[in-house]
């Protein structure tokens, strides 16, 4: 995602002023606490031009917004940060028309342009800049572009004809759920926004349904209620948008429903009407990263079903990551590791681009060594390790902005230690290890949410105590010990799921090294062979290749840990050679440049058995 300031035209929730001008917000939007759903048009059984609005972080009845420029039901919605759009109506004919409302204000909606084609009861889906309506009685999948007015292109073809399908996604995919092809369907499929195709597929809902309500944040759909081929339900299921894969029960609507629309903020879901066997007026909503059963959240003015819907939160808009200025504040943490006394539960805490000591934190779960960390914007996360007596598959999780002890987070899929850890801003990866018998397992963690594991594919061999480091893509395991020492690099692309490929080697031959990362370029530091030495490698990770030398640390050292900003690598603690003393030394690199190493500051706690540290600004959230 590019890096922007917060954008004033799309303002919403609380912020300081000095958040703005002090340069110390640089991702994405205003929050979304303000962000409004609106429900247009439907049937009461008669149509209606009635918009109403909700503000989706509240509770409450809906308030009139305005007028369609007709009576109108089975349209679809989508919407940018500021605008909504409203097309594939039945008025009772069908039509192409398309109308759009700014979104911000109240007031009647206004002629956009036409469809290629006139149909009714399809599936809207957007991102901040390009909106896409989904089928409706026929397989054709048109676009627009939101912020100008002008009749819609075509873009593609869906699998098949649906009717009465729904429509989620994320900044970059669009999905299209369930619907009708002459009897309910439970498919799923997608498309990419940003290169014009047919649909692909995705998996399956759990129950073959049409004219459910579809909703989403940037990494997570809700599709809720419908119409089977003998009753109405009242299920709701999720399923991760970045995977290919079937959904899974989230939990139940208030009643069965069908003809039922949706709207969503970055936590919230909201199912407004539909029919119980008569149409109501019921507003209901659920928490999209905590499954469970859906709540009241107030009334329509008016009962009816089949509305289009709308919201400027949805997870299709650029997500927003409230990040410390790369320059100014990111923040790094050693988590845990062994000192002469045994395995510490110690976490240290630095801001990556000030040099000087460490402060404390607080604590794992649990002491232990040799457990890698990785980390999202906000959240960290570490996994597995050494502890007395055994080895864990505990995984821990972390708020970066509040200092404070960790809290559990799930399992790994088997409890190992000395893997390897990368990350993007959603998917935290864990790479082999030991059992204490060298495993290849891959394992992956969405960090938005909580859970155990799930598994990814597998590295090209068993092995431990390699160094990782990743970009927004890519993650990249090199060295380690198989049980013999190796130079072998691996790589993945962290958003897919599948096996490791050869990405080349390292200049030697060695285990227990460290990574660090900007986007773009990879650290390797350190380790044993089984001399412990001051090598530091470095590779480009967009390109596979052999790595190159970088420069030196200041004594030859094993098993530190390691955290980065965009900018800067920073290594601490550690076993010194040649008699693997521990140290609390910390230094720091220049990733863009080659050199040798700058004096950073002390650790609180001096310790060795860290690996890998977690990072509020690692090379994997710089895209």
């Amino acid at each position: 995602m590019a890096t922007s300031y917060p954008r004033r035209d799309s303002a919403s929730g609380i912020w300081k002023i000095s958040d703005i001008t002090a340069n110390i917000k640089t991702e994405g939007t205003f929050p979304s606490a303000g962000a409004r759903g609106l429900f247009a048009g439907g049937h009461t059984p008669s149509n209606v031009n009635t918009i109403d609005y909700i503000t989706i972080s509240t509770t409450g009845d809906a308030t009139d917004f305005g007028d369609l420029t007709a009576t109108a039901r089975l349209g679809c919605g989508l919407a940018s940060f500021t605008r909504g759009v409203s097309a594939t109506a039945i008025t009772p004919s069908t039509v192409n028309v398309i109308e759009y409302v700014e979104i911000n204000s109240t007031g009647n909606a206004a002629d956009f342009g036409d469809l290629s084609t006139s149909r009714g009861e399809g599936a809207g889906a957007s991102n901040s800049t390009r909106g896409l309506f989904i089928t409706g009685g026929s397989n054709v999948i048109d676009y627009i572009t939101i912020a100008s007015v002008g009749n819609a292109t075509d873009f593609g073809d869906a699998t098949a004809s649906q009717t009465a399908n729904a429509g989620s996604g994320s900044s970059t995919r669009a999905v299209s759920a369930g619907g009708g092809t002459g009897s309910p369907s439970n498919v799923i499929e997608f498309v990419e926004y940003s290169a014009l195709g047919n649909a692909v597929d995705f998996g399956d809902l759990t129950v073959a349904r049409q004219g459910g309500g579809g909703c989403s944040n940037s990494k997570r759909a809700v599709y809720a209620g419908g119409a089977t081929p003998s009753t109405k339900t009242n299920v709701m299921d999720t399923f991760t948008i970045a995977n290919k894969n079937d959904a899974v029960d989230f939990g139940d609507l208030l009643a069965a429903r069908g003809s039922t629309s949706g709207v969503s903020s970055k936590t919230r879901a909201v199912f407004g009407g539909g029919d119980t066997g008569s149409y109501d007026n019921v507003i209901q909503y659920a928490t999209i990263e905590t499954s469970g059963n859906a709540t009241d959240f107030g009334d329509l003015t008016a009962a009816r079903g089949q509305t289009a819907s709308l919201s400027n939160g949805h997870g299709g808009l650029e997500a927003f990551f409230p990040r410390l200025d790369p320059i100014t504040g990111q923040r790094g943490l050693f988590m845990g590791g062994e000192n002469p006394a045994g395995f510490v539960s110690q976490i240290d805490l630095i801001t990556i681009s000030v040099t000087g000591n460490s402060s404390d934190f607080g604590d794992l779960t649990l002491a232990r060594g040799d457990t890698p960390s990785t980390g999202s914007t906000t959240r960290g996360v570490c996994g597995g390790g050494n502890h007395d007596p055994g080895v864990t598959n505990v995984i821990d999780t972390i708020e970066f902005a509040s200092t404070g002890n960790c809290s559990d987070f799930g399992n790994l899929s088997v409890a190992r230690t000395k893997s390897g850890a990368v990350s993007n801003s959603t998917r935290a990866i864990f790479s082999g290890g030991s059992t204490p018998t060298d495993v290849n397992t891959i394992d992956y963690i969405t960090m938005a949410s909580v859970g155990d594991a799930a598994d990814f594919g597998d590295l090209s061999q068993s092995r431990e105590s390699h160094g990782s480091v990743s970009s927004p893509t890519r993650g990249v395991f090199g060295g380690g010990n198989t049980p013999s020492v190796v130079n072998t690099i691996d790589y993945i692309t962290i958003a897919s799921t599948g096996d490791a490929l050869d990405f080349g080697d390292l200049t030697s031959t060695r285990q227990n090294l460290s990574g660090a990362s900007s986007s773009t370029r990879g650290l390797f530091l350190g380790g044993q062979t089984p001399t412990r030495v001051n090598t530091v490698d470095y590779v480009t990770i967009a390109s596979a290749g052999d790595a190159t030398d970088f420069g030196d640390l200041s004594v030859g050292r094993t098993s530190m840990g390691s955290v980065s900003n965009n900018s800067r690598a920073v290594v601490a603690g550690g076993g010194n050679a040649p008699d693997n003393t521990q140290t609390n030394t910390m230094e720091y690199f220049t990733i863009a440049s080659t050199g040798n190493y700058t004096d950073f500051g002390d650790m609180v706690l001096t310790r060795k058995e860290m690996k890998q540290g977690a990072s509020s600004g690692h090379g994997g959230l710089q895209g």
